[in-house]
């Protein structure tokens, strides 16, 4: 079957890139031939973050012509992000016209927020024949509107699961992008009560670093103590790296030398929910990927998980004095990793069952029967 894959143009970098490359991957071993496109208002050149093999545009008649001949020979065109974000500066319904080939088309959803970013794709939701979802919270606000939808795991490489044995190190890591409600500072307010037993590494960026570790002028009261120290200095001073961003190559190393990985957040809606007692379920993907290697996950026990993974999988942190609680967890994770063996290796098994990109493309495509 040959497949078009298709990638609306985003600015969010991160887990929907992963997503769409390894969708390619599963489809690819299980023998389709796969062509994938990143959708732009305008063609343009390809931005180098793209797994994306070919830019095409829909705001004219000539670039959906090319639009159209590029799909002409396709049997199978899965959109990994269903449409482009309404904004208002942007509101053309051009993009509909990628929906109108004539051949069948699936979608993954990643984000939950249809009606608030985009409601303009349920006009198009007769011409789709299945929406697969990445996780529970995508699910939770689809599912009122397609009665062909199914829940995925996330899709990965699995081939070098377990891969971590000789590898380890004394070593915490947070991967994430620096959101707001990811509550990184929780972390980084943590890191000096970790002591020099634990080495720290953080990586990534984002507005709420700047806030954190930015000039003077840019810097958000709410990330200095009491004392008037800022946390980011503290952090720094009790012997935090900061990587920034790097290569795919580079996180994957840290996930497979690091014994514990720091998850405090709580997905994008988890603070409107927990404010009203509401658990909130959410894994973010550096998490699962951490787990592949061996690495601890520690989260906070507010955070519900996945459909999948449960929290005798996870280490857990309270709500009261989270910070303390944080480091204690960290640090026995650290000097008694060996006795979490028996953790390892259940979520590595986790890995293989749930999130394995083969067996979940495969349940994708179950979507067209």
């Amino acid at each position: 079957m040959k497949v078009a894959l298709n990638l609306f143009a985003i600015s969010k970098i991160g887990g929907i890139l992963t997503c769409h490359k390894n969708v390619k991957l599963g489809l690819q071993r299980l023998g389709h031939k796969v062509e994938d496109y990143f959708i732009t208002l305008n063609k343009e050149i390809l931005p180098e973050n793209t797994p994306c093999s070919k830019a095409l545009g829909f705001m004219n008649d000539t670039m959906l012509r090319e639009y159209q001949r590029e799909m002409s020979d396709k049997d199978l065109i899965i959109f990994t992000h269903p449409c482009p974000t309404k904004t208002k500066a942007f509101d053309s319904r051009r993009w509909q016209e990628c929906y109108k080939t004539g051949k069948p088309n699936l979608v993954l959803m990643h984000d939950p927020f249809i009606d608030k970013y985009y409601p303009w794709f349920l006009e198009v939701k007769d011409l789709v024949k299945g929406v697969g979802c990445i996780q529970q919270k995508a699910l939770m606000f689809s599912q009122s509107h397609f009665p062909n939808i199914m829940i995925t795991g996330h899709f990965m490489d699995i081939d070098d699961a377990g891969a971590y044995r000789d590898l380890k190190e004394d070593l915490v890591i947070s991967p994430h992008q620096f959101k707001r409600w990811k509550h990184i500072e929780k972390f980084i307010r943590a890191i000096p009560y970790m002591g020099k037993v634990v080495k720290k590494e953080v990586y990534n960026g984002g507005i709420e670093q700047a806030f954190m570790a930015g000039s003077m002028e840019k810097r958000k009261s709410e990330y200095r103590n009491p004392d008037g120290t800022w946390i980011w200095d503290n952090a720094i001073n009790a012997g935090m790296e900061y990587k920034g961003h790097v290569s795919d190559e580079e996180i994957k190393m840290a996930y497979k030398r690091s014994k514990a990985v720091v998850d405090m957040s709580v997905g994008e809606m988890g603070d409107t929910f927990l404010k009203k007692g509401i658990p909130y379920r959410s894994l973010n993907y550096s998490v699962i990927e951490a787990m592949k290697y061996g690495s601890i996950p520690i989260v906070r026990a507010s955070s519900l998980l996945s459909p999948s993974v449960y929290h005798e999988d996870v280490v857990l942190v309270g709500e009261e004095n989270i910070e303390k609680d944080l480091a204690a967890n960290v640090i026995n994770v650290v000097i008694n990793y060996d006795n979490f063996k028996d953790m390892i290796d259940r979520n590595i098994g986790l890995v293989r069952t749930y999130f394995d990109c083969v067996r979940n493309v495969q349940k994708f495509l179950e979507l067209l029967k």
